[in-house]
């Protein structure tokens, strides 16, 4: 398992994706308003990360992988400059994250209202708007022009209109068998046929997508909370059962998938099998559940937790 750990600094990663500002308005509460049935949130504390896509990244930087280029929308507006923001403050940080920005009209932005840790309300900013196939073009032109420049390419999917089955398909063209592609799927786009993908649905995901997906994919690798997780490979008839980590702490789900997106991504990139890859990814999981909010890993904390297994 080290020695997967320690292959992920040479993966290079493609990041195409739906990217988000999540943010959090912290405080508490000890009374109901007088003006209607809510409680008043008193706020102490007010703070932004990066989330979708942008926390992919996030995870892949802070795992020290050699180098990650996101492809993504953002607005010409407060929040597209608060994500450039982030995205730059990683560069300069870790000296392995670029991006390529594509125009949109509004930047999308989560933001939770928390009050001794539970939410209290969560307000979306968001336009649902699929990109044209100018721009799915233009993406799958600008990795084929540097196409060993990656190891892997991770798509992740957030159904805001950053991944189409237009984009899907130029990209699987384009990239043929030469590149190993990963999914982290949303329910709302309709995959084609990809041979060379594997794709990371969790349960309640996997249920609502086509019940022929395991043939449309090198592998399904569900994610299942605490049963773990169920490794469908084409070709295969068993299923592969990875048991969850035993954890009684779990204090926050969110960005879980990310962190396994991201994981699983830079080990399958740097030559880890599917089995291996989701093993590294289930202990990653395991890790982040553990803090509150969106939260990525980084490379010592999936050590430390391989060296306390």
């Amino acid at each position: 398992m080290f020695e997967t750990l320690e292959r992920l600094k040479g993966a290079r990663i493609a990041v195409i994706g739906d990217i988000m500002l999540d943010r959090y308005i912290t405080g508490s509460v000890d009374r109901i308003s007088p003006e209607a049935p809510v409680p008043v949130v008193f706020v102490q504390k007010e703070n932004h990360v990066l989330g979708g896509a942008g926390n992919v990244v996030a995870n892949l930087s802070k795992l020290e992988v050699d180098n990650v280029h996101l492809f993504c929308r953002i607005a010409d507006d407060q929040f597209g400059e608060l994500i450039k923001l982030e995205l730059n403050e990683l560069h300069n940080k870790y000296n392995n994250t670029e991006a390529t920005y594509f125009g949109h009209n509004q930047t999308t932005v989560k933001t939770r209202v928390m009050a001794d840790n539970h939410q209290i309300v969560r307000f979306d900013r968001e336009k649902l708007e699929s990109i044209p196939a100018a721009t799915a073009d233009s993406i799958v032109h600008r990795i084929t022009l540097d196409l060993n420049s990656f190891d892997a390419i991770l798509i992740s999917d957030y159904g805001k209109g950053m991944i189409t089955r237009t984009l899907l398909s130029l990209l699987q063209a384009a990239v043929g068998d030469v590149l190993p592609i990963c999914i982290d799927p949303s329910p709302k786009t309709e995959y084609p046929k990809m041979l060379n993908a594997i794709i990371l649905p969790n349960t309640k995901e996997k249920e609502s997508m086509d019940p022929f997906i395991t043939d449309k994919f090198q592998a399904v690798v569900e994610t299942a909370g605490s049963y773990g997780m169920y490794l469908y490979c084409l070709g295969r008839e068993d299923i592969i059962h990875i048991k969850a980590i035993d954890i009684s702490d779990v204090v926050d789900t969110v960005g879980a998938g990310d962190t396994v997106t991201a994981v699983f991504t830079a080990a399958i990139a740097t030559g880890a099998t599917i089995q291996e890859a989701a093993q590294l990814a289930n202990i990653a999981a395991s890790v982040v559940v553990r803090h509150a909010k969106t939260y990525a890993i980084s490379y010592d904390e999936l050590y430390f937790a391989i060296n306390n297994l």
